[in-house]
């Protein structure tokens, strides 16, 4: 496993773990903040999302090759998923990896393309357990995304 498929699968973990608690009315408070069309606002879905999160985050860390691929391919699906609903959103108030709201902007939507670079990036792990010392560039999009998420919480 790489240091991107770990970092990845820990946001998710987090991002999880924030949600849960206010389970299913965290989630529908986010879709809603985040202007997503009517028919997928059900506690069904919300659920679903939280599942999604968790099996990803599971499969990143513990999934053997080549079925690690599915959640590799998976993880970057959902940060696709993530930048175009936040881009579609952008003006809104969100609760993206936060309990409290804050204004989407210029820094959120960095703060998700670096997301998507650390999921695009959890493709290239060769599925060998520990972190080898070439994987140092993951630390990039991930030091990009906190700053960004700091940044957006500061301005807001």
């Amino acid at each position: 496993m790489s240091l991107a498929a770990l970092a990845w699968a820990a946001i998710l973990a987090v991002a999880a773990a924030l949600a849960a608690p206010g389970m299913p009315g965290s989630m529908l408070r986010s879709m809603r903040d985040l202007a997503l069309p009517a028919p997928l606002m059900r506690p069904l879905v919300a659920w679903a999302h939280l599942l999604v999160q968790l099996t990803l985050a599971l499969g990143l860390v513990l999934a053997p090759r080549p079925l690690s691929w599915l959640f590799t391919i998976g993880g970057v699906v959902l940060a696709c998923i993530y930048l175009v609903t936040v881009w579609r959103a952008r003006g809104h108030e969100c609760r993206c990896l936060s309990r409290t709201p804050h204004r989407i902007g210029p820094a959120t939507i960095v703060r998700n393309v670096s997301l998507l670079v650390l999921a695009v990036l959890s493709l290239g792990s060769e599925g060998i357990a520990g972190v080898a010392l070439d994987d140092w560039p993951a630390l990039i999009p991930l030091t990009v995304a906190v700053v960004a998420e700091a940044a957006a919480r500061r301005t807001a």
